[in-house]
């Protein structure tokens, strides 16, 4: 009784399957059917390596009282236009002679994350957070964290360098740092290849 239900059901499925096989045949005086060949999405007009520009801060500062070192390179990444971000290394030493605590004498090491968005073409905004292990006071080393915010112009030498000036204010600022001069108020000048 069961063979007798599906063999009808198998010759009705193969009756209406025969036409999809008979259009799917080739067939010889017929032209072949062209083939679109695979079109590729167009090419971003910024590759990869065009995006990436190295470069650093350097600043110095020197008075009667003593000096301020500072070589930053950095290495940042082009998200758009406008807007970058980027990693810097640090190193400063700074020899100071300041009445009420005597011969300040420190290297201080560290690195730090940045980010820059171009208001105008050359004027940009700047923010940075760093790491900065040094002897800060009498006892051991250890780490302070300036946040610093502000602002920048570039001034463009050929078509993918540039040097730019900074003047940045450090919102976390710590007694302890004594850089450029013991100030919050902290200014640079650096240059870029690949901007």
């Amino acid at each position: 009784m069961l063979m007798k239900k599906i063999i009808p059901a198998l010759f009705f499925i193969c009756l209406l399957s025969s036409p999809v096989f008979t259009l799917a045949q080739d067939q010889p005086d017929a032209p072949p059917i062209p083939v679109k060949p695979h079109v590729h999405p167009p090419v971003n007009k910024m590759d990869i390596l065009d995006k990436i520009y190295y470069g650093g801060n350097f600043a110095f500062a020197a008075s009667g009282g003593g000096y301020f070192l500072e070589l930053s390179p950095t290495v940042g990444y082009r998200l758009s236009e406008k807007f970058s971000v980027g990693l810097m290394l640090t190193y400063m030493h700074y020899d100071f002679i300041i009445p009420q605590y005597g011969e300040l004498n420190n290297s201080v090491y560290g690195g730090g994350i940045f980010a820059r968005y171009f208001v105008l073409e050359n004027l940009f905004a700047h923010a940075e957070v760093r790491v900065l292990n040094g002897q800060w006071d009498d006892g051991p080393r250890f780490n302070l964290y300036p946040v610093l915010v502000g602002g920048g112009y570039r001034a463009r030498v050929g078509n993918r360098s540039s040097f730019f000036a900074m003047l940045l204010y450090d919102i976390n600022y710590s007694p302890y740092n004594f850089l450029n001069g013991g100030s919050p108020v902290y200014y640079t000048v650096g240059f870029g290849i690949g901007l």
